[in-house]
C-alpha cells in the first residue's frame, strides 16, 4: 500500500513537530515516534480508524494517536493508496474543515 501526504498534512505535521521538539523536553521524539508507527501501520491496514465523513465521494477516516492526542484525516483516492489529507491537534476542541 501506498501512503501519500496531502500538502496541508504534510505542512501540519512539520509545523507540529517544530513546535514539540521545543516545548516537549521530556519526549520530544514522541510525536515522530507515533506518527512513524501510524504510517507504518495505515500501509498494513488502510481502513484503520473510524468513519469520519465523505469527501468528494471518497471516506475519510479519522485516527487518533493515543500517546499524543493527535488525529490522522485519511481516506484512500484509489485502492493502493491511503492519502493523509489532514493532522490535527485535539486540544482545539473542534474538527477540521476538509
Amino acid at each position: 500500500m501506498k501512503l501519500e501526504l496531502a500538502a496541508r498534512a504534510d505542512r501540519e505535521i512539520e509545523r507540529t513537530l517544530k513546535w514539540w521538539m521545543e516545548h516537549r523536553q521530556d519526549a520530544p521524539a514522541l510525536l515522530s515516534d507515533e506518527i512513524g508507527e501510524y504510517f507504518d501501520k495505515l500501509k498494513k491496514s488502510p481502513n484503520l480508524g473510524e468513519p469520519w465523513g465523505t469527501r468528494r465521494g471518497k471516506e475519510i477516516r479519522r485516527v487518533l494517536l493515543p500517546r499524543t492526542k493527535k488525529k490522522l484525516y485519511v481516506m484512500r483516492p484509489d485502492p493502493n493508496t491511503v492519502r493523509v489529507i489532514c493532522f490535527w491537534g485535539g486540544q482545539r476542541g473542534r474538527e477540521p474543515k476538509l
